[in-house]
């Protein structure tokens, strides 16, 4: 997962590391977190009435959790697209793991620990900065079905820094 500000080049982001990625012969799958936003009906409104799409319970937190635990186990899901004209969810993309599939994942609440409160935390590796200071969880190595979460202010250099990481951890994992 991928998270920060809005227009902070979250999606510019994930597209490049998915390029870089498909060089070492993984397939990426791109995820939007806007396209898991509830119908606009029942999406939260600011205290001006207007829709609020800023905030976590904009999410269909339920759908993403769900979609994300049975991916991991290896089912086939349809994931949505987010309809902004229509408001709706629309469900024609399908998704199954393969081998070599890795699923980048960009959007506001992606550091969010409820966002992903049912994947189990080891299979989780959480990459983020604070203060300038570059900081890795405990865990290491990358395992089929592990989600990766980036985050960081605007133009500190996640791209450079996942694209380090990634490198390193073929060249430590053998991949090609």
């Amino acid at each position: 997962l991928l998270g920060g500000p809005s227009s902070s080049g979250k999606t510019t982001s994930t597209r490049k590391l998915a390029l870089y990625l498909t060089a070492f012969g993984l397939n990426p799958i791109y995820l939007g977190l806007d396209d898991y936003f509830k119908e606009r009906v029942v999406s939260p409104k600011d205290e001006n009435g207007e829709y609020n799409f800023e905030t976590l319970e904009c999410i269909d937190l339920e759908l993403f959790n769900k979609q994300m635990v049975e991916l991991l186990k290896g089912d086939e899901v349809i994931v949505p697209t987010f309809n902004f004209l229509t408001g709706k969810k629309e469900f024609n993309r399908h998704i199954k793991l393969k081998e070599n599939d890795i699923i980048l994942i960009e959007g506001l609440h992606c550091l969010n620990e409820e966002l992903t409160k049912d994947i189990p935390y080891e299979k989780k590796l959480k990459i983020y900065e604070k203060n300038k200071d570059i900081i890795v969880s405990d865990k290491l190595t990358f395992q089929k079905g592990d989600l990766v979460v980036l985050g960081s202010r605007p133009h500190i250099g996640k791209t450079g820094f996942t694209i380090s990481l990634i490198k390193k951890l073929a060249i430590n994992q053998s991949y090609p």
